[in-house]
């Protein structure tokens, strides 16, 4: 988008349902794309695509590497993408935890970083501090969780209705 004129300059295509980006140290862009649910009459999941991570070049403006990072038939949809305080460290939600994955790598992380069940995710860009939120019930308070950049609980606090973000000032 033209900042100037706020007109579509350029579409790029990536994978269903982008909910997240991030810009890497060196330029690039990435999506992070929930995938696609499908329900029937009675809101029963029949299908459902591969959530995704992609790669954007940010000056040709092309995508040039696509990760799978959820399966299908996992019936998790990832929302949160973070990138850690140096720009190489990837960080996002999917299925049994936070997974970290350097920009460099050539395919998604084998296993997860921090277990749990967490529905907002942000690092401070002045320490790389993870921030990992769970919503609990949706009815009731939540939880956030504070960790070393090397994945160490280091405490936690009761917060409002289904945290799913921090600002850092």
């Amino acid at each position: 988008i033209d900042v100037q004129t706020d007109k579509v300059v350029k579409t790029i295509k990536v994978g269903d349902n982008p909910t997240d980006l991030v810009v890497d140290t060196n330029g690039n862009v990435w999506v992070l794309c929930k995938g696609k649910t499908i329900y029937d009459q009675n809101w029963n999941v029949v299908d459902e695509t591969v959530s995704k991570l992609v790669k954007i070049d940010g000056k040709a403006l092309t995508v040039t590497e696509e990760f799978v990072i959820g399966i299908k038939g996992d019936y998790f949809s990832p929302v949160r993408l973070a990138i850690g305080n140096e720009g190489k460290i990837l960080y996002y939600v999917e299925v049994e935890g936070i997974y970290k994955m350097n920009i460099e790598d050539t395919n998604p992380p084998p296993g997860v970083f921090i277990t749990g069940n967490f529905y907002g995710l942000d690092v401070d860009p002045d320490n790389g501090t993870i921030y990992a939120l769970d919503a609990k019930s949706f009815t009731g308070n939540g939880m956030a969780y504070r960790f070393t950049p090397s994945g160490v609980l280091t405490d936690s606090l009761i917060v409002g209705i289904a945290p799913n973000g921090v600002v850092f000032n």
